[in-house]
């Protein structure tokens, strides 16, 4: 199959480097990176199994239990920005 795509120039330029880089062609390098993209095989069901064996454990319709997490979560957040805002990163929760 053959299949075109319009690529900004400096996505272009990305792919281009990163080609060089690896001693290969862009196109190469493109079609590679979208293969690797794509999931192959079953599921793992046992870590599957494992994340839903977690959420029933930890699941709760206690109020005051919620607002905790909640608070929780949003130091996390808080934490990591100002990390991330320190280092001259992105900022992963806007």
């Amino acid at each position: 199959m053959t299949l075109q795509i319009e690529l900004t120039d400096d996505t272009e330029k990305l792919l281009k480097r990163e080609a060089e880089r690896q001693g290969i062609g862009p196109e190469e390098l493109a079609k590679s990176l979208i293969e690797k993209s794509f999931v192959v095989g079953p599921p793992d069901t046992a870590t599957l199994e494992l994340l839903a064996k977690w959420d029933e454990r930890d699941a709760t319709d206690d109020p005051a239990e919620i607002e905790r997490r909640n608070r929780d979560f949003e130091e996390f957040k808080n934490a990591i920005n100002e990390t991330r805002r320190a280092a001259g990163a992105r900022i992963i929760y806007p």
